[in-house]
């Protein structure tokens, strides 16, 4: 049965019934402990039944006023966000507190609301946010995640905007150099021929590992930016850059190790792929142009070669 939110009580966006599951209660003569609680009564819960085919929630995406939501495009239709197994962080924020570059992806409609208005009158670190809920793999529960975050503030709508642009600029760069991180670490460990995908588990738990390092300097960040005034000056961005680079060559060297026992070809893999990673960093080639735009950081001008010093 399709249930629109114009045919229902709008509390069931709290009370969803997708699936009708009954309770057969069994009276005793006398009082027994209840399994659960160790309450005594006569009438107790002994079994339930389970029937398919409940309510359809058609069209109900964003009634939650609790939930992020997320869409799939073409599809028009908006579908709750649901905790992964890899938890919440920072790395969330576009589409947990603002919303996504491309607009797929929006916070829920609380914050929306405490971000545009009433978010401007409280002070800075004052705010947090809580978000937590159940990681489902086919209607079964694999554990439930919670996570909790401080809210940069600001006092007025200046400040507002000048923190938002913030936050997207650090995230969007951790989220570059994430990637650059982990095909660097794929191309150290494997050879050009090998069938490996960077969504491989080990690829990706490094590119995790990063997100989980730069954390506490992503909100220090925001704290720090919040309590100022004008536009983030380019010593915080070239800071924020510097810790990302640190991070990513750090966790390199721990997941591809040159040692002696490194074979020949695997030496030079492992020493070309971090030779590279740290050019990128350094703001040269297409990434490394990419990331510093992102930043608003100043071009790197390449170097001159020796042949054109004395040409000239």
């Amino acid at each position: 049965m399709v249930v629109t939110p114009q045919s229902a009580h709008p509390l069931q966006c709290w009370w969803g019934m997708p699936r009708r599951i009954r309770l057969d209660f069994m009276t005793h003569a006398t009082p027994r402990p209840c399994d659960m609680t160790g309450e005594m009564d006569n009438v107790q819960a002994v079994s339930w039944r389970q029937r398919p085919r409940g309510a359809n929630y058609a069209a109900w995406g964003r009634e939650h006023p609790l939930t992020p939501h997320y869409q799939q495009k073409p599809k028009p239709e908006w579908l709750p966000v649901h905790p992964q197994p890899g938890g919440i962080g920072y790395h969330h924020w576009l589409g947990l507190v603002l919303a996504s570059k491309d607009g797929t992806r929006l916070p829920a409609a609380t914050i929306s609301k405490w971000h545009d208005g009433r978010g401007m009158n409280i002070g800075a670190s004052r705010a947090r946010l809580v978000a937590a809920g159940y990681d489902m793999d086919n209607m079964k529960a694999r554990g439930f995640v919670e996570s909790e975050m401080p809210l940069s503030s600001a006092l007025d709508q200046a400040g507002r905007d000048r923190l938002d642009d913030l936050a997207k600029q650090l995230v969007e760069s951790a989220d570059q150099v994430a990637n650059l991180l982990r095909s660097a670490v794929r191309n150290a460990l494997f050879s050009p021929g090998a069938t490996v995908k960077l969504d491989a588990a080990l690829l990706n738990a490094v590119r995790e590992r990063l997100w989980e390092e730069t954390e506490t300097r992503f909100f220090a960040v925001m704290e720090a930016a919040s309590k100022g005034e004008g536009e983030a000056s380019d010593p915080e961005r070239v800071g924020w850059r510097d810790h990302l680079r640190a991070a990513a060559l750090a966790l390199f060297d721990e997941a591809a190790p040159l040692s002696a026992d490194s074979g020949g070809s695997a030496s030079a893999r492992i020493g070309k792929a971090r030779r590279l990673l740290g050019i990128t960093l350094a703001g040269y080639g297409p990434a490394g142009t990419l990331l510093f735009d992102t930043l608003q950081l100043p071009a790197v001008q390449p170097k001159e070669t020796k042949k054109k010093r004395s040409a000239a």
